[in-house]
């Protein structure tokens, strides 16, 4: 009997292991926070992928793995912007080319006039190259390409002669018009469109099928004599969205495409919604194929912004690739987990720091404060100089410790929900005041609330949030808090970062001892 009994054991354990293991391997998300439009590859250091950045500096911040599932900043594409480029920096592709590696991207052309169908220049293809993967990068000075509805998501691959060609998607949805993927072949050095060759389109939008108004995010990988496309469609972004993601085949790079019967092959679920624009990737461990993308979670974490997913790729026995389950896996993240807790030690900031890529600030760290400032500013502008990271969390307790002494009169340091220059919600201190202040594209600035505090060698800012609906509280010393007003929302469409800002005078400069990140159920 007991031999029996150890024989049913180990049987229990070889059957069960594999099941805790695939649990384990799809924890998504595998990176929280906003980080869009991810690509991946593969490498002899290890995994390397990049995303959106948006206007956010560092641009395309390039991140390590090990195994696919957990992440580190390890550097970033561009310190500064490229000088041919103005904003809106999306949609990063690696490949390597004749020992070098190349980035793809996307963003609008500085000095470009808008259109008569949108308000901006439309967006531009451009091209970076460096002798390593974590660079430095060298960006080729002007666009790829450009034209006058726009280009995104660019992505690179080899057809069936092994020549490296571009791929991208025709935005033609934001001027009224139908989406095309459309493919050229590259120079040589990768850097350029070819001489001589025009765009080939491979396919367009279907109105009336799941894809609505929009095909775009091409991602290729080559199996048994086919060129699989997967690809996103519908609408990516925002609390409307209704992303999902597709596939589609050709013998030959440039078509034509089949799609797959039973299009899409991944939409979301009651914890991930709108997922779409990947990568695929081979995992070392498994074996297996990967595929790398972005989601939104639901409720309240919606406000995060979309999140890094992996799933397993399932090639079935037509050919076609799904996805998963056909929803995104998911596991719900211990919030200790997701806190973090920035005390200034060093001389340094830690990489997940970022700034506008329009107005980087000042920023100095020694002897455990952070000093912020801004050169040349506006007397109103409270956020002059602005210092965010990404939450992790849409349900959270941000904290900021600032030495009020250092601050001059009518300079204010702040702690905000920052979604733009006219977009945010601000909780600012000053010498003898703190004040909600809420920044609104359609109403401009207002303030919400004021108090005064008596002077004090030390100040604390709180802000609590729930989604879109935040509550500010100020206090001298940390312990006892004065809440300054009823929860406010900020209207707020898309991700929210929280920021350290520095204001209210023509050089604002602000001290900070230490920025606290506490996410909640």
């Amino acid at each position: 009997m007991l031999v029996r009994a150890l024989l049913l054991a180990l049987l229990a354990l070889l059957v069960c292991a594999p099941v805790a293991a695939a649990q384990s391997a799809n924890a998504n998300p595998v990176l929280a926070g906003e980080w869009p439009d991810p690509t991946v590859v593969r490498t002899d250091q290890g995994y390397f992928a990049s995303a959106t950045s948006g206007n956010w500096a560092p641009i395309f911040r390039i991140l390590w793995s090990g195994d696919l599932r957990s992440w580190k900043v390890k550097g970033e594409v561009f310190r500064k912007r490229p000088r041919w480029a103005s904003h809106d920096f999306w949609a990063p592709e690696f490949v390597e080319h004749a020992g070098r590696w190349l980035v793809f991207y996307n963003a609008r052309r500085k000095g470009a006039p808008a259109t008569e169908d949108a308000d901006e220049p439309p967006q531009c293809i451009g091209v970076a190259t460096a002798a390593r993967i974590t660079g430095p990068y060298r960006d080729s000075g002007a666009p790829v390409y450009c034209n006058s509805v726009g280009a995104i998501d660019p992505f690179a691959a080899r057809d069936e002669n092994g020549r490296l060609t571009l791929l991208w998607k025709e935005d033609g949805n934001s001027a009224g018009l139908p989406t095309r993927i459309l493919g050229q072949p590259l120079s040589e050095d990768g850097t350029r469109l070819l001489s001589g060759t025009t765009p080939t389109q491979l396919f367009a939008n279907d109105p009336a099928s799941w894809e609505g108004s929009v095909v775009e995010a091409p991602t290729i990988v080559r199996r048994n004599g086919f060129f699989y496309m997967l690809y996103a469609g519908n609408l990516c972004c925002g609390p409307p969205c209704t992303y999902a993601e597709g596939v589609a085949r050709s013998r030959k790079l440039l078509g034509s495409y089949r799609r797959r019967p039973g299009n899409p092959i991944l939409t979301g679920n009651s914890s991930l919604r709108c997922p779409g624009h990947g990568s695929i990737v081979s995992d070392v461990r498994t074996g297996r194929d990967s595929f790398l993308y972005h989601a939104y979670r639901t409720g309240p974490h919606f406000f995060v912004g979309r999140q890094l997913i992996l799933d397993d790729v399932n090639w079935g026995s037509d050919g076609f690739p799904t996805l998963g389950s056909g929803s995104p896996s998911f596991s719900e993240p211990a919030p200790r987990g997701l806190s973090f807790f920035e005390p200034f030690r060093g001389r340094r900031l830690k990489p997940e720091w970022e700034w506008r890529a329009v107005a980087k600030p000042l920023i100095a760290v020694r002897r455990g404060r952070l000093a912020l400032r801004r050169m040349r500013a506006r007397r109103k502008d409270l956020a002059a100089a602005v210092l965010t990271r990404r939450p992790t969390s849409g349900v959270y307790t941000a904290t900021a410790k600032i030495r009020r002494s250092k601050l001059r009169r009518g300079v204010y340091a702040g702690l905000a929900a920052f979604r733009s220059r006219t977009h945010s919600l601000l909780v600012a201190i000053s010498r003898d005041t703190a004040v909600v202040v809420q920044r609104d594209p359609d109403e401009g600035q207002r303030r919400l609330a004021k108090i005064r505090l008596p002077e004090s060698r030390l100040g604390f800012l709180r802000i609590r949030a729930r989604g879109d609906r935040f509550a500010f509280f100020a206090s001298r010393d940390g312990r006892r808090w004065r809440r300054l007003d009823g929860s406010q929302t900020g209207n707020f469409e898309g991700s929210v970062r929280i920021a350290l800002t520095a204001g209210g005078g023509t050089r604002p400069r602000a001290e900070f001892e230490s920025f606290g990140f506490r996410a909640r159920r």
